[in-house]
């Protein structure tokens, strides 16, 4: 039975390349990480994601936004200290919930916490995000995907592909074998090409046309772009009916 899709889940991840500018550049031999990342690693850290906050002192830096309106914090997620979000440029609200997308922390995480020390919005020239919209039920058999890549920084990103393949989206079972690849279906022609994607600029990468047979259940999904330089893997639980 098909079921109504009221949210769309939005699994988000933080472009984890270097040449990172202003104040808010990684040390060396740092890298950009998510939350999730960040839970596992005591000690300073540089971090990206979604900010949220139920209420100006309950902030969260999330990976993966639901976008109901109000936007919810999805997970994994981390807790926040030393940020009042009200101040923070580019922040939405709407009655008791705020948010802000494309946030780039550096603290230290202590005891499961990122006490923030520095905040801006992602406006790095090679910092470019990726989200993948997902129904929070996917219905069988060619449910399709929808990647948006942005860049929020003030310099062009010239992003170079191997081939004719765009994105790829790989959902895979508890035990982590690979019950589904999107492009497996496919032949790409093997021609490099660039493409830029201008400051404030997103791009829509719509994959189509592979149907998608699984047992209901959870499974563990992995979406990809397949250019360089570009966002790292977008990763998230879904749930097929």
């Amino acid at each position: 039975m098909k079921s109504s899709l009221l949210v769309i889940v939005s699994l988000f991840v933080a472009a984890c390349g270097g040449g990172q500018g202003g104040d808010l550049e990684p040390g060396a031999g740092s890298s950009v990480l998510t939350a999730e990342q960040a839970s596992e690693q005591p000690g300073p850290v540089t971090v990206q994601g979604f900010l949220w906050a139920d209420g100006p002192e309950a902030v969260r830096l999330c990976d993966a936004a639901l976008e109901s309106f109000p936007p919810q914090c999805g997970e994994p997620s981390i807790p926040v200290s030393g940020i009042d979000i009200t101040t923070v440029a580019g922040t939405d609200f709407f009655e008791n919930i705020f948010w802000a997308e494309s946030v780039r922390l550096i603290g230290v995480m202590d005891d499961g916490t990122l006490q923030a020390e520095r905040l801006a919005l992602a406006s790095s020239a090679n910092g470019l995000n990726a989200r993948i919209l997902v129904p929070p039920i996917i219905v069988q058999p060619n449910p399709g995907w929808t990647i948006l890549m942005s860049n929020p920084g003030d310099e062009p990103v010239d992003i170079v592909f191997p081939s004719g393949q765009d994105a790829d989206v790989l959902i895979r079972d508890a035990a982590g074998e690979t019950l589904y690849a999107w492009s497996a279906t496919f032949s790409f022609i093997q021609e490099v090409r660039t493409e830029t994607l201008l400051p404030g600029e997103t791009r829509r990468i719509l994959l189509q046309g592979v149907p998608l047979e699984a047992l209901p259940g959870s499974y563990e999904l992995e979406a990809t772009i397949a250019g360089e330089p570009g966002p790292g893997a977008m990763r998230g639980t879904i749930h097929i009916s």
